[in-house]
């Protein structure tokens, strides 16, 4: 009688809330999918919804289905088994990249009905790292990431790279997953040494490598907060350059490319369905989506709502989500897809921009003479600064006015508001814009 109740209020909340949603769930018994557990999803330039399931790829147009398997021609994709798959749309054409057990698939997918398959790219024919391949991204610049069972692998052109603990690249070998930023650096989510991050230049190579770990992320951060676990994934680049980890401990949000501030955790305690989070997706509204073990669970900045099983969802345990063009959430389960349209509306009411695009810092901190505070709004608006002493205090204001949204900043001088230097200690910044706030602590060291 639960599961009965539970689902007859999905519908009336999905039916209540602006137009009426629709809730649509497709398994091998009732389509054309190759499989039941779905641990990928796609959607290419041609509007096709790509599923990599435990028995080989299927793709959907809305109407049709297809099916490519190891056996199903010659030669087929490299194993039944699928990961995760990228799409390119780059000068050598429309693609699909498969990261199977078995090696690396690529499909030329540029009319529905002329998708032919390539060789198998493996360790016998390929400088390929590993035929384990968990993850696969084609970064800005076309250089496909491969992310296996012991590194990992680059294909720019023709040229391959490889990337492992013992050439000093990477701190582990096993790779969840990998996603690409706005800013080229690729983030690679490892097996029990957080995230690695490396950015290709097509003409020198590798320029860059950094590493986010759960012993140094976050060591300013006020709040304690920081990367919730070693072993990291699913991650997400929002547009600002912000990162969501999904971890085994919860989720972790850091708003800067400083690893030692700037960071929120959320776990079960705050609405999270499951502290282990394999997938992570941002939908039109900017309504956050994590897949864990234990159902789907929304986020819209400050309030939380799970889907289960119980409530209509295919499988309970959840490997990918994806956002279509026409804003609705594919969602990818052990017991099939769920299709939910126009899904971004169903956890508001009158939606506001989440408290997380809101951040400020300050640096150097300590300082001696002067300190810049950088701020970033998610819109424009009326913005108040203020820094206050230990006792609450109002020391100086800073800022009462109209700002842009983006990035801002101001300086403090440790001054009070009479022009009179204040003394060494520890103070309080505060931002408060559009009925969110933010506080740091700043230390002044003469």
């Amino acid at each position: 009688m639960s599961r009965i109740i539970n689902i007859l209020l999905l519908i009336f909340v999905f039916s209540t809330m602006g137009s009426a949603k629709e809730w649509k769930n497709y398994t091998k018994d009732n389509s054309g999918l190759a499989g039941n557990s779905v641990k990928a999803i796609c959607i290419d330039a041609n509007g096709i919804k790509w599923f990599g399931t435990n028995a080989g790829l299927s793709g959907f147009d809305g109407v049709n289905w297809m099916t490519f398997t190891a056996e199903s021609s010659n030669p087929g994709i490299a194993n039944n088994n699928i990961n995760d798959i990228a799409f390119e749309d780059s000068p050598d054409g429309k693609q699909l990249w498969l990261a199977t057990q078995n090696g690396v698939s690529l499909l030329n997918v540029a009319a529905p009905d002329a998708i032919s398959i390539a060789a198998p790219y493996r360790t016998d024919n390929t400088p390929l790292i590993s035929n384990s391949v968990n993850a696969v991204a084609v970064d800005p610049g076309y250089v496909r990431w491969f992310g296996t069972d012991n590194g990992v692998s680059s294909l720019n052109g023709n040229t391959w790279g490889a990337y492992t603990e013992e050439n000093f690249w990477i701190y582990a070998n096993k790779i969840n997953t990998i996603t690409t930023g706005p800013d080229s650096m690729v983030y690679l989510g490892t097996e029990g040494d957080g995230v690695n991050r490396l950015k290709m230049d097509p003409v020198d190579g590798i320029t860059s490598a950094s590493h986010i770990n759960w012993t140094w992320s976050g060591l300013f951060d006020p709040e304690g907060d920081k990367l919730a676990s070693d072993s990291v994934y699913s991650i997400y680049i929002d547009v600002n350059g912000y990162q969501w980890y999904g971890t085994d401990h919860g989720v972790s949000l850091h708003t800067s490319f400083d690893t030692l501030d700037d960071w929120d955790v959320y776990t079960t305690q705050d609405g999270l369905a499951h502290n282990f989070v394999q997938a992570i997706c941002k939908d039109k509204e900017g309504v956050m989506w994590f897949g864990t073990k234990a159902g789907v669970s929304i986020f819209d900045g400050s309030n939380w709502q799970t889907f289960t099983q119980a409530d209509g969802l295919a499988g309970n345990e959840v490997f990918d989500i994806e956002t279509d063009t026409d804003g609705s959430i594919w969602i990818g389960t052990n017991a099939g897809v769920s299709h939910i349209t126009d899904g971004s509306s169903v956890v508001l009411n009158n939606f506001t921009e989440p408290d997380y695009r809101l951040n400020i810092r300050a640096y150097p901190n300590p300082f001696n003479m002067r300190a810049t505070i950088e701020f970033t709004l998610p819109r424009s608006g009326q913005v108040s600064i203020s820094v206050y002493n230990i006792l609450g205090q109002q020391v100086r204001s800073l800022l009462k006015g109209h700002c842009h949204p983006g990035l801002n900043s101001l300086y403090w001088d440790g001054t009070d508001n009479r022009g009179i230097t204040v003394d060494s200690g520890i103070y309080f910044v505060t931002l408060i814009s559009s009925g969110y706030q933010k506080t740091i602590k700043l230390v002044l060291a003469k």
